[in-house]
């Protein structure tokens, strides 16, 4: 096999991976007081991966939720510290780099903050 035909194919290649590849974002952390928490503060973010659907991972402090489930799509419930965690997550996709979307914190119930995905 020639040079010149082993380069493209492997250029072809690189394309067509490139183009499965996925963009992952971080949203912007929010640290809040948390009632639930004698008023500590907390601070929440999400990673984010766009693929269809979104994948989204939830994060408090930088250590990840214990035990999450997705109790339906974009509604997740996990633990941290002892407390009840629920995310009401809503994202917009449309197949480019990445989206948009939010998600509503919850903590023991009471609404904690919001994330900007």
């Amino acid at each position: 096999m020639s040079t010149g035909k082993t380069l493209y194919l492997s250029l072809v290649a690189a394309l067509l991976l490139a183009g499965c590849a996925t963009t992952q974002t971080t949203s912007p952390e929010m640290t809040v007081a948390v009632p639930a928490a004698s008023g500590a503060q907390w601070t929440f973010g999400a990673r984010t991966t766009w693929v269809k659907p979104a994948r989204i991972s939830l994060y408090i402090n930088k250590t990840p939720l214990n035990g999450v489930s997705e109790l339906s799509p974009g509604n997740f419930i996990g633990t941290y510290e002892g407390h009840v965690i629920q995310a009401q997550c809503k994202t917009e996709w449309t197949g480019g780099a990445f989206g948009s979307g939010s998600c509503y914190m919850f903590v023991d119930g009471v609404q904690t903050t919001i994330l900007l995905l």
